[in-house]
């Protein structure tokens, strides 16, 4: 989701150990700074489902579409 609004991948260099090691451990550069269209609170959920802390993330994928949903309400 990341790769597809800001147009590159979250971690876009080295090696496969050090792409899983920045999974793990490094967040990924504001993705507003890449695509300045993209909204605030989508720059949120983003965040939120890109959290180290697995306790951080969505839980389920019916949370995660009902904050999209509220992006695209008035």
């Amino acid at each position: 989701f990341y790769h597809a609004m800001t147009g590159i991948p979250p971690v876009p260099e080295g090696t496969a150990a050090r792409k899983l090691q920045s999974h793990h451990q490094e967040m990924p550069r504001d993705p507003s700074e890449l695509n300045p269209e993209i909204p605030g609170a989508m720059v949120t959920i983003l965040s939120r489902m890109m959290a180290k802390k697995p306790t951080d993330r969505y839980q389920t994928a019916e949370e995660l579409a009902n904050d999209l949903h509220l992006l695209q309400m008035p």
